[in-house]
């Protein structure tokens, strides 16, 4: 078993260096996503598309978004 220093689990990153991780992050989670079996929640708030509509999204940060991310497609 590897050996993660206390920083590493006080900030999470224990999980993603791991074993299990890599079963996560590259088996699992992408096909999950690919077939709707893992549906990321809340829904994203799209803030617009292409790159003149950045400054617009993150406006709309700083006017305060609720437990939502703002993606901007391009």
């Amino acid at each position: 078993m590897a050996k993660y220093r206390s920083s590493d689990r006080d900030w999470g990153t224990a999980l993603m260096k791991g074993p299990l991780g890599k079963q996560i992050f590259n088996d699992l989670l992408g096909s999950a996503l690919a077939s709707e079996r893992f549906v990321p929640a809340p829904e994203h708030l799209v803030g617009g598309h292409g790159r003149k509509a950045i400054p617009e999204a993150l406006a709309q940060l700083r006017r305060g978004v609720s437990a939502r991310k703002v993606v901007v497609s391009l």
